[in-house]
């Protein structure tokens, strides 16, 4: 207790040095939060969008046919229905909905664009994707049955498409032995979707189900059955439960973390990225730290010798040093979490729109994400950044607590 008051003492004793470190330790904290809010923020949303707009939190196929490139129609599913109705004894499935997913060319005005035709029942996709909220033109018609189509916003851009234009869809049909002639149909755009996600919003084209099964004569025929869970906590538990029930049946089960193993890499590798800039940016500070109390050792050399003089050990002398330093750590970096967490809490809130950083310019930023990033605050985020800044600081004492302490009585008392 003792030493505790000795140490709010002497970090308030020189007010102008104590804030000036407390500024730096606080702007580092400050930079920490909003930097791994905002990182945080953008990782979240990625995921959701490609759980809603891409893959679902699981997907089935025939087995082997997700890893074969060449795989077609003839390698689809032939009773997606069979699917279906097993997932009823799966763990945390709410819903499964079928699509039949093929390589296509698009034709407009003379212009022709390879891109991938998604067929999607319109009566059951919405349990498990969510198309409808990033329709930017045509809100409100989606899609309806017959020959019509949802074409992703760069696509539309790079085609010079608008809403009403008629397309040519040309893509391969089934055929009676598995391959099948090149199928030409006209369709008409009736919406336009921007999703952030380059994958949907430059290559892919949303048809109805019934009518590109009939037009590729797969009647019935699907690519995959993607699945919604009740709580993305339980993934893991629902990936074994239907591995257990669609295995034995020739099914093959992937997660949407598997199937997005490239994002999350990106992902892991930004943050890691983020960090190390961080890190220099706080070893800076760190520098300044001990700079700080180097001086203060220096000026308090005498004072030093008069306490090992009255009996203070050694250890005593470090404690006291290590207390300052945790001391302004914690201060900072309080003031910097306070700080920083209005500022993370609007961008949750609110968000920043992304043309901020792209000067309005179509630029992919390497996360599916579309018009607004959204920040990411969190306990976790919070007590971690305290942490980090009191560690910090108190490593950042080390060096003057050893100096301090190795001094000899005698020769401190007799420092001018």
């Amino acid at each position: 207790m003792i030493l505790l008051k000795m140490a709010v003492r002497n970090v308030f004793r020189n007010r102008r040095r104590s804030i000036i470190t407390l500024t730096a330790i606080a702007c580092g904290i400050f930079t920490l939060v909003t930097m791994r809010g905002m990182l945080n923020g953008m990782g979240r949303q990625s995921e959701m969008n490609l759980i809603d707009l891409q893959y679902g939190h699981m997907q089935v196929f025939n087995q082997d046919y997700y890893e074969n490139p060449a795989a077609s129609v003839k390698d689809s599913i032939e009773d997606p229905e069979k699917i279906i109705r097993a997932l009823k004894d799966v763990d945390h499935v709410t819903a499964g909905v079928e699509r039949l997913i093929v390589p296509s060319m698009v034709n407009f005005d003379g212009n022709d664009l390879t891109c991938l035709s998604i067929g999607i029942d319109l009566g059951q996709d919405e349990k498990v994707f969510k198309l409808k909220p990033t329709v930017v033109e045509g809100q409100g018609e989606y899609l309806t049955e017959g020959p019509h189509a949802m074409v992703g916003e760069r696509m539309a851009r790079t085609l010079g498409l608008k809403k009403g234009d008629r397309i040519v869809w040309k893509a391969r049909a089934m055929g009676k032995e598995g391959g099948g002639s090149i199928q030409a149909v006209y369709l008409e755009v009736t919406g336009i979707i921007s999703t952030g996600n380059p994958a949907i919003d430059g290559a892919a084209l949303f048809i109805p189900l019934d009518f590109m099964q009939e037009s590729l004569l797969a009647k019935g025929r699907a690519s995959q059955v993607a699945i919604r869970i009740d709580d993305p906590r339980y993934l893991e538990r629902a990936f074994l439960s239907a591995q257990r029930v669609l295995k034995p049946m020739g099914f093959e089960v992937k997660t949407w973390e598997e199937m997005g193993k490239a994002f999350l890499e990106l992902h892991r590798m930004k943050k890691i990225g983020n960090g190390i800039m961080i890190g220099v940016f706080l070893l800076i500070i760190m520098v300044g730290i001990v700079n700080t109390m180097l001086m203060a050792t220096f000026e308090r050399v005498r004072e030093i010798g008069m306490l090992m003089a009255l009996g203070m050990k050694a250890a005593g002398i470090r404690t006291l040093f290590l207390l300052e330093g945790a001391m302004l750590g914690l201060m900072g970096s309080t003031i910097g979490v306070v700080l920083a967490t209005p500022a993370v809490w609007a961008m949750e809130k609110y968000g920043i729109p992304i043309d901020i950083f792209t000067g309005g310019k179509d630029v992919d930023m390497g996360y599916p994400i579309r018009g607004v990033m959204y920040g990411d605050l969190s306990l976790e985020l919070i007590i971690w950044s305290l942490l980090i800044g009191v560690l910090i600081s108190t490593a950042a004492t080390l060096l003057p607590a050893w100096r301090a302490s190795r001094m000899e009585p005698t020769e401190a008392l007799r420092h001018a």
